[in-house]
């Protein structure tokens, strides 16, 4: 019966562990929403994960993500907020927006994101949920895995 040593298996542990990290996220990048009782997946041309770091003040992250239907029109969240840095919760900023198909737009008066990943410096990616309640008593919750879009100016002189 042949055995394998504790040490070779933590080795090729540490040689796989970079390799499967970054297919998970290949794998399930998007967004999904769902807003009352109407559910989309947000198309990857139009669904993307904005975060600015300006030269004075805090960051802002947006998440921006739209579905257009044929007969039902455009759906779509920009969800906004200010001073993510880690995993955890962080409330959305009041100028964030729900699109819904021939309505107004309604503006968000609650919500949270909570983030399970969040790496703005790394892997750029961020993962989590959000959770919203709109002006026109709307609720809704979207699910995301997306490569955020960074633009860096805190290295710049105000």
């Amino acid at each position: 019966m042949r055995s394998i040593s504790a040490f070779s298996l933590s080795w090729f542990a540490m040689l796989i562990s970079p390799i499967a990290a970054s297919t998970v996220y290949a794998e399930e990048m998007g967004v999904h929403c769902k807003i009352d009782e109407l559910t989309f997946d947000g198309d990857p041309d139009t669904t993307h994960a904005d975060y600015v770091i300006p030269s004075g003040g805090q960051p802002t992250l947006r998440l921006s993500a739209r579905h257009i239907d044929r007969t039902a029109g455009l759906i779509g969240v920009e969800l906004k907020a200010r001073g993510v840095m880690a995993i955890g919760t962080v409330p959305l900023r009041k100028d964030s927006v729900l699109k819904l198909p021939k309505q107004k737009d309604s503006r968000i008066t609650s919500g949270d994101f909570t983030f399970t990943h969040f790496d703005p410096s790394g892997d750029v990616f961020a993962v989590g949920t959000v959770q919203f309640q709109t002006t026109n008593a709307h609720h809704g919750e979207c699910s995301f895995r997306l490569k955020m879009d960074v633009v860096d100016f805190s290295h710049l002189l105000r």
